[in-house]
């Protein structure tokens, strides 16, 4: 069967005013991390030694897929390299965000939101269709339109990605997403316009490792162990990052209540409801969120072997930071585990 695949993520957040032009790198780096331990070993090595106790879902899910991992022609049982599990990357990130009050479009009374299928009844006492909320009360106000303004313009390009789980050639094991990168390579684009040849490649590690001084003598003990560790080799590359995509974007914390119709179409309000309190920003003051959204490769714990499979235990606990150094008029933002407001 296919190895199952789900992703757990984590995001961080980062405050920047309306209408601010960014532009500058990011930097995110993962890490296996329990509270900086260097008493175990790094995950492949692990799973290796203790494959037969796995057991399933953990034996057949990524990056695995039911063969156990390589590690042990690397010799690494009892050798304590959580550490080769880590995976950094280098974004140029660039773009902003607007923010706009929204529109809301014709109100609507109890008799128009029976006729449409969200009242159980045209008059008196009701209740939603959709079983949302209390009771309605007329006092609220209620709208079948609503145009959201806001949008994001964030675009990002990854430069660099060093990590030590790509490069081995092993079919059965898996090792995540690459990094997207869309170029335009060729083609008739000239000053006056044309049709350019674009190209998407791919960024899985691109870092160069050295195993001998400038002078080229060999690395010794200093640098190297002895029994393992030249990962200039690219078949040593054996180690595992939980990183499975990183996702960046732009978004904003609103809170706009609505219900749905029988008919799936839904109504909106903005004031207070049984439903929720209606929260946008106003246009003075406000800021956005840039998002850095990290998807890490998971576990379905109590996965059964058919049905959907979603993550919700991660391999390995792990330490995520993330920094980002802008040019122009503010040099850092403030960085949070939960969305500004």
């Amino acid at each position: 069967m296919a190895s199952p695949y789900s992703v757990q993520g984590i995001k961080k957040y980062i405050k920047i005013p309306d209408r601010r032009l960014i532009s500058g790198f990011l930097n995110v780096n993962i890490i296996n991390h329990n509270e900086n331990d260097g008493t175990k070993d790094d995950l492949a090595a692990a799973v290796y030694k203790k494959w037969s106790g796995i057991g399933d879902p953990g034996t057949y899910a990524y990056p695995w897929n039911q063969d156990a991992p390589d590690a042990d022609a690397d010799n690494r049982d009892g050798m304590l390299q959580t550490f080769g599990d880590y995976d950094v990357m280098c974004f140029f990130v660039g773009g902003g965000m607007t923010l706009h009050n929204p529109v809301f479009g014709t109100e609507l009374n109890q008799s128009d939101l029976y006729s449409a299928g969200y009242l159980n009844h045209s008059s008196g006492a009701t209740t939603w269709t959709d079983g949302a909320g209390g009771a309605y009360q007329s006092s609220e106000d209620w709208f079948s339109v609503l145009t959201h303004k806001c949008h994001h313009y964030i675009k990002y390009v990854p430069i660099a990605r060093f990590n030590n789980a790509y490069g081995h050639d092993h079919a059965d094991h898996r090792r995540g997403h690459p990094l997207h990168k869309h170029e335009i390579t060729d083609g008739s684009y000239g000053y006056l316009g044309g049709v350019p040849d674009e190209d998407n490649t791919y960024l899985y590690s691109n870092g160069t490792y050295d195993t001998q001084d400038s002078a080229g003598t060999n690395l010794s003990s200093r640098s190297m162990n002895s029994t393992f560790g030249d990962l200039s080799d690219k078949t040593k590359n054996t180690y595992f990052t939980p990183v499975d995509r990183v996702k960046i974007y732009g978004e904003h914390d609103f809170t706009i209540p609505s219900h749905q119709s029988t008919g799936g179409n839904y109504v909106y309000t903005n004031g207070n409801s049984s439903v929720g309190n209606y929260a946008h920003p106003d246009g003075v003051n406000t800021v956005w969120n840039l998002v850095v959204d990290i998807g890490f490769l998971g576990i379905d714990e109590n996965y059964g072997g058919s049905g959907p499979y979603s993550a919700d235990l991660n391999w390995i606990k792990t330490r995520a930071n993330v920094s980002f150094f802008p040019f122009g008029e503010t040099a850092s933002f403030d960085i949070a585990d939960s969305i500004f407001s």
